[in-house]
């Protein structure tokens, strides 16, 4: 993401997997837990989630 002043580096693959399997398992545990993909990020799930996915 970029306010146009700055373009970050395009992510690299390693990156791009790791985003992808955040998303998968924060999909499925939001939808056990009846919340949104983006409040559940916002739990210590959410958080737990991604060190899952490193």
């Amino acid at each position: 993401m970029s306010n146009g002043e700055w373009l970050p580096m395009p992510q690299t693959e390693e990156q791009q997997r790791i985003e992808a399997r955040t998303n998968e398992l924060a999909d499925a545990a939001a939808k056990k837990l009846g919340m949104s993909r983006r409040k559940f990020m916002a739990t210590t799930g959410g958080m737990a989630a991604t060190f899952l996915a490193m």
